[in-house]
């Protein structure tokens, strides 16, 4: 059974499809291409206008008599890009649910108040995590990388300071996608600073 991110790869992709053929389309059945492409339209709105409202600005380019290829084409532009940011969230959110259930959980020592506990100092500073991450083997990450890198665990303690817990779960999201992707020594460098993050993301 297709999931539902590969489902919307494939929506994507009819995008394309729709583009292609009205940008190459005749006479004869340009008409035909515009009814079924505004007809998809419409279709992924209704379908998807829950999850991210941007979407029915695709519709206003075919909401009109006469819609021509020019209209559909800019409709599938707007469209396919929503379709994208939907995709790429649900990607971020279970690679994120994946890396949790994969990696060990990090063990850190804190230090903690004799008569509060409250008064928690964080061992593991985002100063830190820079130099450990400037200790990966080159060929495990480059230079420019590592920056990439470090510019996510930038944002990550912009949003923490923010105390916005949704921006920063989307943040912490972003950089477990890049420890999946580059591999067990990238995590090695970055997961103690994260479990001292997700400490402040379960307080807010």
């Amino acid at each position: 059974m297709m999931g539902k991110i590969e489902t919307l790869t494939e929506q994507i992709n009819e995008c394309a499809r729709y583009i292609d053929e009205l940008k190459n389309t005749n006479f004869i059945t340009e008409d035909e291409i515009i009814s079924d492409a505004s007809e998809f339209i419409w279709c992924m709105a209704n379908a998807y206008h829950k999850e991210n409202n941007q979407i029915t600005a695709a519709t206003m380019c075919v909401n009109h008599d006469p819609v021509s290829a020019a209209d559909c084409i800019s409709g599938l532009k707007r469209l396919s890009a929503v379709l994208t940011a939907i995709r790429d969230n649900m990607d971020v959110a279970a690679t994120s649910r994946r890396t949790r259930n994969s990696l060990p959980t990090p063990v850190f020592n804190i230090h903690q108040s004799n008569t509060q506990t409250q008064n928690t100092s964080i061992v593991i500073t985002i100063e830190q995590a820079f130099e450990a991450i400037q200790t990966i083997p080159e060929d495990v990450l480059s230079g420019d990388e590592k920056d990439e890198l470090e510019d996510k665990l930038s944002a990550v303690e912009t949003a923490k300071n923010g105390k916005d817990k949704g921006k920063l779960a989307a943040k912490i999201g972003a950089v477990l996608k890049y420890i999946t992707d580059k591999g067990i020594e990238v995590g090695i460098a970055v997961l103690p600073y994260l479990g001292e993050i997700a400490k402040i993301y379960n307080g807010l």
